[in-house]
């Protein structure tokens, strides 16, 4: 699937996985070896459904929460994974309104997504 941000014209991912399933929500890009971009559909619109964690992270992420409309009205740019010596990234990391997707994708283009962006998705 390809993601765009219609309101600067940049695409955000050229093809990127969408997660759906609960074990797809789950594993997110847990375990991944290489750089992979993800679209979770969470649940329900909520803060708490889409939540993310970094635990057995490999690699730093872009973070864009989006709510049911598809307008972005959340960022977090170069999410750092887990780390056990670092106690400042032992944390949930949450939206600052209800979204329905979390797009996870490598570290891009943190500066020109912005709230209220609208995001396309295209199969």
């Amino acid at each position: 699937m390809k993601i765009i941000n219609k309101t600067k014209n940049i695409v955000l991912s050229e093809n990127c996985e969408m997660a759906d399933s609960f074990l797809k929500r789950l594993l997110g890009l847990m375990f991944s070896g290489k750089f992979r971009d993800i679209l979770i559909k969470a649940k329900r619109e909520s803060v708490e459904y889409a939540s993310i964690h970094m635990m057995f992270m490999n690699y730093p992420i872009d973070v864009v929460w989006i709510n049911s409309s598809h307008v972005v009205v959340d960022v977090a740019g170069s999410i750092p994974p887990l780390s056990l010596a670092d106690r400042k990234t032992w944390r949930l990391y949450k939206p600052k309104k209800r979204a329905q997707y979390v797009l996870e994708i490598s570290v891009k283009r943190p500066a020109e997504t912005e709230v209220g962006d609208e995001i396309e998705f295209k199969d």
